[in-house]
């Protein structure tokens, strides 16, 4: 029954479509923002902090609604009051609402791992001839791997539940967390039931993997570092 809910099944694509480009898109933006503030201070660092932080503070309607306003104004401004494409209400706007207020939660996690980055591996990198790329794509963004890859996960989760922002911007387009709520107003029903138990053990699944995988790395890592020391202790011998 749950395979054959074709509006389900369409609601469950474009879910997965909005989470993937949110995610993408507040990795990018919460990455750029935890850099720019690290690298300032003063004034200059706590306004910008603020001024990501704040929209984690906002209520998910109050999102919705002025990114819903803000986007159909700038629409019906640049193309016409009948012709406001292509910011009419849609998923597109969806993946924008979610991403303001995302990434500011990617970029709390990027500035906690900035704090133990080594800032004179930079330096001695630029003084030894380094372009700002390349300490940026071999130094800088491999300590960041793990803050990226937490930043990603929590992005695509928020995306994946998130309804306040959706409702209000999606335009005629379903996605999961919407069309639940429009069945659980007549009742639960098995399909709801089910769909829930598919959620919850891909989740479980993901969790197990990352898991499987970190523990795979740290014992490839361990063994390095003792085949490492064998070598040095052999010539020194």
């Amino acid at each position: 029954e749950l395979l054959a809910d074709g509006r389900m099944m369409i609601a469950f694509r474009n879910t997965l479509l909005v989470a993937l480009a949110v995610a993408v898109l507040a990795v990018i933006i919460g990455t750029a923002a935890a850099i720019l503030i690290n690298s300032v201070s003063g004034r200059l660092r706590s306004a910008l902090y603020g001024m990501m932080i704040s929209t984690i503070l906002i209520p998910g309607v109050v999102i919705g609604i002025s990114t819903m306003i803000m986007w159909t104004k700038l629409g019906g401004a640049i193309f016409g009051p009948d012709k406001p494409f292509p910011f009419i209400p849609g998923l597109h706007l969806s993946v924008l609402g979610q991403v303001s207020y995302i990434a500011a939660m990617v970029m709390l996690l990027v500035l906690a791992r900035l704090q133990s980055f080594d800032a004179g591996l930079e330096e001695a990198a630029l003084d030894l001839g380094a372009t700002h790329g390349q300490v940026m794509r071999r130094i800088l963004l491999p300590h960041l791997y793990p803050a990226l890859g937490a930043g990603g996960a929590v992005a695509f989760f928020q995306s994946i539940e998130n309804f306040n922002v959706t409702q209000f911007t999606r335009g005629g387009a379903d996605t999961l967390t919407v069309y639940v709520f429009s069945k659980v107003r007549s009742g639960i029903t098995p399909t709801i039931n089910a769909l829930a138990l598919l959620l919850i053990l891909f989740t479980l699944g993901l969790a197990l993997w990352y898991e499987l995988a970190r523990r795979r790395r740290a014992r490839l890592e361990a063994a390095r570092e003792a085949e490492g020391r064998r070598a040095e202790d052999a010539e020194l011998a």
